[in-house]
Protein backbone atom coordinates (compact mmCIF):
# COMPACT_ATOMS: atom_id res chain seq x y z
CA UNK A 1 0.00 0.00 0.00
CA UNK A 2 1.76 3.45 -1.19
CA UNK A 3 1.54 6.36 1.42
CA UNK A 4 1.33 10.05 0.07
CA UNK A 5 -0.01 13.12 0.80
CA UNK A 6 -2.67 14.23 -2.07
CA UNK A 7 -2.08 18.03 -2.39
CA UNK A 8 -3.55 20.33 -5.00
CA UNK A 9 -0.55 20.30 -6.95
CA UNK A 10 -0.11 16.40 -7.56
CA UNK A 11 -3.86 15.73 -8.31
CA UNK A 12 -6.18 16.16 -11.44
CA UNK A 13 -9.33 17.18 -11.91
CA UNK A 14 -12.41 15.32 -12.81
CA UNK A 15 -15.23 16.62 -15.37
CA UNK A 16 -18.71 15.46 -16.61
CA UNK A 17 -19.11 18.40 -19.27
CA UNK A 18 -23.08 18.12 -21.06
CA UNK A 19 -25.56 19.51 -23.34
CA UNK A 20 -26.81 19.37 -26.04
CA UNK A 21 -25.57 18.36 -29.74
CA UNK A 22 -23.30 21.00 -31.49
CA UNK A 23 -23.06 23.33 -28.39
CA UNK A 24 -19.33 23.19 -28.62
CA UNK A 25 -18.33 20.99 -25.95
CA UNK A 26 -15.88 18.53 -27.81
CA UNK A 27 -14.83 21.46 -30.02
CA UNK A 28 -13.94 24.09 -26.85
CA UNK A 29 -12.57 21.13 -24.80
CA UNK A 30 -10.27 20.31 -27.05
CA UNK A 31 -9.26 23.56 -27.73
CA UNK A 32 -8.19 24.28 -24.19
CA UNK A 33 -7.80 21.37 -22.76
CA UNK A 34 -3.99 21.04 -21.20
CA UNK A 35 -1.67 19.67 -23.81
CA UNK A 36 -0.93 17.15 -24.85
CA UNK A 37 -4.17 15.64 -24.91
CA UNK A 38 -5.43 12.18 -25.77
CA UNK A 39 -9.00 12.47 -27.52
CA UNK A 40 -10.74 9.31 -26.85
CA UNK A 41 -13.59 9.22 -29.90
CA UNK A 42 -15.98 6.75 -28.99
CA UNK A 43 -18.48 7.97 -31.70
CA UNK A 44 -17.87 6.95 -35.32
CA UNK A 45 -17.46 10.97 -36.24
CA UNK A 46 -16.27 12.91 -39.06
CA UNK A 47 -13.69 15.16 -37.39
CA UNK A 48 -12.34 16.96 -40.82
CA UNK A 49 -14.85 20.01 -39.67
CA UNK A 50 -12.77 20.92 -36.95
CA UNK A 51 -9.11 19.48 -38.35
CA UNK A 52 -7.97 22.92 -39.18
CA UNK A 53 -8.93 24.56 -35.72
CA UNK A 54 -6.94 22.06 -33.72
CA UNK A 55 -3.92 21.32 -36.67
CA UNK A 56 -1.99 22.80 -34.11
CA UNK A 57 -2.87 21.44 -30.88
CA UNK A 58 -1.04 18.37 -29.31
CA UNK A 59 -3.85 16.01 -29.79
CA UNK A 60 -3.84 12.04 -30.35
CA UNK A 61 -6.71 10.46 -31.24
CA UNK A 62 -7.96 7.16 -29.73
CA UNK A 63 -10.18 4.81 -31.38
CA UNK A 64 -11.38 1.75 -29.67
CA UNK A 65 -12.74 -0.77 -31.64
CA UNK A 66 -15.42 -1.97 -29.30
CA UNK A 67 -16.72 -1.96 -25.73
CA UNK A 68 -13.87 -4.14 -24.64
CA UNK A 69 -11.18 -2.66 -26.45
CA UNK A 70 -11.86 0.42 -24.85
CA UNK A 71 -12.22 -1.40 -21.08
CA UNK A 72 -8.90 -2.84 -21.78
CA UNK A 73 -6.78 0.90 -22.50
CA UNK A 74 -8.61 2.18 -19.40
CA UNK A 75 -7.52 -0.75 -17.03
CA UNK A 76 -3.99 -0.46 -18.31
CA UNK A 77 -2.79 2.53 -16.88
CA UNK A 78 0.05 2.90 -19.16
CA UNK A 79 -1.79 4.11 -21.96
CA UNK A 80 -2.07 7.37 -21.51
CA UNK A 81 0.98 7.83 -19.05
CA UNK A 82 2.61 10.70 -21.61
CA UNK A 83 -0.61 13.31 -21.62
CA UNK A 84 -1.71 15.90 -19.36
CA UNK A 85 -6.06 15.88 -20.43
CA UNK A 86 -7.72 12.71 -21.33
CA UNK A 87 -10.94 13.83 -23.07
CA UNK A 88 -13.76 10.72 -23.51
CA UNK A 89 -16.61 11.24 -25.82
CA UNK A 90 -19.05 10.62 -25.42
CA UNK A 91 -20.05 9.06 -22.02
CA UNK A 92 -23.43 9.10 -23.64
CA UNK A 93 -22.33 6.87 -26.52
CA UNK A 94 -20.39 4.73 -24.17
CA UNK A 95 -23.30 3.88 -21.90
CA UNK A 96 -26.50 4.02 -24.05
CA UNK A 97 -25.20 2.31 -27.18
CA UNK A 98 -21.55 0.41 -26.41
CA UNK A 99 -22.30 -0.99 -23.34
CA UNK A 100 -26.19 -1.80 -23.41
CA UNK A 101 -25.52 -2.97 -26.97
CA UNK A 102 -22.85 -5.78 -25.17
CA UNK A 103 -25.78 -6.29 -22.48
CA UNK A 104 -28.34 -6.79 -24.79
CA UNK A 105 -26.19 -9.06 -26.93
CA UNK A 106 -25.23 -11.25 -23.48
CA UNK A 107 -29.06 -11.30 -22.44
CA UNK A 108 -29.94 -12.64 -26.38
CA UNK A 109 -27.67 -15.67 -25.82
CA UNK A 110 -28.47 -16.44 -22.64
CA UNK A 111 -32.08 -16.83 -23.93
CA UNK A 112 -33.29 -14.94 -21.40
CA UNK A 113 -36.30 -13.82 -23.89
CA UNK A 114 -38.29 -16.56 -25.80
CA UNK A 115 -36.47 -15.31 -29.47
CA UNK A 116 -39.02 -17.93 -31.32
CA UNK A 117 -41.56 -15.06 -30.84
CA UNK A 118 -40.90 -11.21 -32.16
CA UNK A 119 -37.12 -12.14 -32.67
CA UNK A 120 -36.18 -8.94 -33.87
CA UNK A 121 -37.39 -7.55 -30.30
CA UNK A 122 -36.18 -10.08 -28.36
CA UNK A 123 -32.37 -9.99 -29.66
CA UNK A 124 -32.25 -6.57 -28.46
CA UNK A 125 -33.81 -6.80 -25.04
CA UNK A 126 -32.19 -6.77 -21.49
CA UNK A 127 -34.48 -7.42 -18.25
CA UNK A 128 -33.76 -5.62 -15.14
CA UNK A 129 -30.32 -7.17 -14.06
CA UNK A 130 -28.79 -6.32 -16.83
CA UNK A 131 -29.84 -2.10 -16.40
CA UNK A 132 -28.31 -3.20 -12.90
CA UNK A 133 -25.06 -4.47 -14.99
CA UNK A 134 -24.88 -0.77 -16.73
CA UNK A 135 -24.86 0.59 -13.85
CA UNK A 136 -22.02 -1.43 -12.29
CA UNK A 137 -20.32 -1.14 -15.23
CA UNK A 138 -20.27 3.00 -15.37
CA UNK A 139 -19.35 3.57 -12.16
CA UNK A 140 -16.46 1.09 -12.73
CA UNK A 141 -15.64 3.05 -15.86
CA UNK A 142 -15.01 6.50 -13.30
CA UNK A 143 -13.17 4.37 -10.87
CA UNK A 144 -10.88 3.80 -13.80
CA UNK A 145 -11.26 7.86 -14.50
CA UNK A 146 -10.38 8.36 -10.90
CA UNK A 147 -7.32 7.03 -10.83
CA UNK A 148 -5.89 8.56 -13.66
CA UNK A 149 -7.46 11.87 -11.77
CA UNK A 150 -4.53 10.27 -8.68
CA UNK A 151 -1.98 10.72 -11.10
CA UNK A 152 -2.48 13.86 -11.83
CA UNK A 153 -4.04 13.82 -14.72
CA UNK A 154 -7.63 16.29 -16.13
CA UNK A 155 -9.93 13.61 -17.12
CA UNK A 156 -13.34 15.48 -19.23
CA UNK A 157 -16.07 13.23 -20.25
CA UNK A 158 -18.21 14.24 -22.81
CA UNK A 159 -22.07 13.68 -22.09
CA UNK A 160 -25.38 14.82 -23.87
CA UNK A 161 -28.35 16.28 -22.09
CA UNK A 162 -31.78 14.77 -21.80
CA UNK A 163 -34.50 16.89 -20.93
CA UNK A 164 -36.76 16.21 -18.16
CA UNK A 165 -35.36 12.30 -16.94
CA UNK A 166 -37.21 10.06 -15.92
CA UNK A 167 -35.15 9.20 -12.97
CA UNK A 168 -35.51 12.97 -11.89
CA UNK A 169 -38.71 14.29 -12.97
CA UNK A 170 -37.95 17.67 -10.98
CA UNK A 171 -35.01 18.36 -13.07
CA UNK A 172 -35.33 19.99 -16.70
CA UNK A 173 -31.92 18.90 -17.84
CA UNK A 174 -29.60 16.43 -17.14
CA UNK A 175 -26.76 14.72 -18.70
CA UNK A 176 -27.79 11.06 -20.88
CA UNK A 177 -27.76 7.86 -19.44
CA UNK A 178 -29.93 5.28 -19.23
CA UNK A 179 -31.34 2.99 -16.05
CA UNK A 180 -31.17 4.40 -12.27
CA UNK A 181 -28.30 3.14 -10.58
CA UNK A 182 -24.79 4.99 -12.73
CA UNK A 183 -27.70 7.88 -12.78
CA UNK A 184 -27.83 8.42 -9.12
CA UNK A 185 -24.31 7.30 -8.40
CA UNK A 186 -22.38 10.12 -10.67
CA UNK A 187 -22.39 13.24 -9.27
CA UNK A 188 -20.40 11.32 -6.11
CA UNK A 189 -17.39 11.15 -9.06
CA UNK A 190 -17.10 13.65 -10.67
CA UNK A 191 -14.98 16.99 -9.37
CA UNK A 192 -17.04 19.17 -11.30
CA UNK A 193 -19.97 18.56 -13.64
CA UNK A 194 -20.78 21.52 -16.32
CA UNK A 195 -23.92 22.61 -18.22
CA UNK A 196 -22.73 23.99 -21.84
CA UNK A 197 -24.94 26.31 -23.44
CA UNK A 198 -24.84 28.64 -26.20
CA UNK A 199 -23.58 32.12 -25.50
CA UNK A 200 -25.23 34.94 -26.82
CA UNK A 201 -23.99 38.52 -27.75
CA UNK A 202 -26.31 41.28 -29.14
CA UNK A 203 -28.39 38.83 -30.46
CA UNK A 204 -25.70 36.45 -31.69
CA UNK A 205 -24.50 32.93 -30.89
CA UNK A 206 -20.82 33.96 -29.79
CA UNK A 207 -17.81 31.54 -29.18
CA UNK A 208 -17.17 29.62 -27.35
CA UNK A 209 -20.34 28.80 -25.37
CA UNK A 210 -21.08 29.52 -21.78
CA UNK A 211 -20.76 26.78 -18.75
CA UNK A 212 -22.74 26.82 -15.56
CA UNK A 213 -21.15 24.40 -12.31
CA UNK A 214 -23.68 26.35 -10.04
CA UNK A 215 -27.53 25.40 -10.66
CA UNK A 216 -30.76 27.10 -9.83
CA UNK A 217 -32.25 23.45 -9.18
CA UNK A 218 -33.07 22.99 -12.31
CA UNK A 219 -30.12 21.50 -13.62
CA UNK A 220 -27.61 18.73 -12.53
CA UNK A 221 -24.50 20.57 -11.73
CA UNK A 222 -20.99 20.77 -9.28
CA UNK A 223 -18.51 22.73 -8.52
CA UNK A 224 -15.19 21.97 -6.08
CA UNK A 225 -13.52 25.33 -6.12
CA UNK A 226 -13.69 28.62 -4.61
CA UNK A 227 -16.75 30.60 -4.67
CA UNK A 228 -17.78 31.60 -7.71
CA UNK A 229 -19.08 34.90 -8.62
CA UNK A 230 -20.76 34.31 -11.85
CA UNK A 231 -23.32 31.95 -12.49
CA UNK A 232 -22.04 31.04 -16.21
CA UNK A 233 -18.95 32.27 -18.04
CA UNK A 234 -17.03 31.28 -21.15
CA UNK A 235 -15.88 27.67 -21.33
CA UNK A 236 -12.32 27.80 -21.35
CA UNK A 237 -10.86 24.10 -19.42
CA UNK A 238 -7.36 25.51 -18.90
CA UNK A 239 -8.71 28.79 -17.09
CA UNK A 240 -11.06 26.76 -14.91
CA UNK A 241 -8.31 25.01 -14.14
CA UNK A 242 -5.81 27.35 -12.92
CA UNK A 243 -8.83 28.99 -10.97
CA UNK A 244 -9.36 25.61 -9.24
CA UNK A 245 -5.75 25.21 -8.81
CA UNK A 246 -4.70 28.65 -7.91
CA UNK A 247 -7.44 29.05 -5.22
CA UNK A 248 -9.21 32.16 -6.65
Amino acid sequence: MRKSKITSVNRGISFLIYGDTGVGKTTTTLLTAPEPVAYVMLEPRDLSFVAGILKDRNIDIFEPEDFWDFIRAMEDYSTFKDYQAIVIDSMTYLCNVMLLTEIEKETAEAKVFDTSKRKLVNLVRTDLSGYGAIGSWMNRITTFMGNYVKQGKYVVGIALATDNPKWNVELACAPNFIGEKFNKSYPAWFDCIGLVRPRVKDGKVVYPPAVYFESDGTFVAKWTGPNLDKKAFPYDLSKIIKVIKGGK
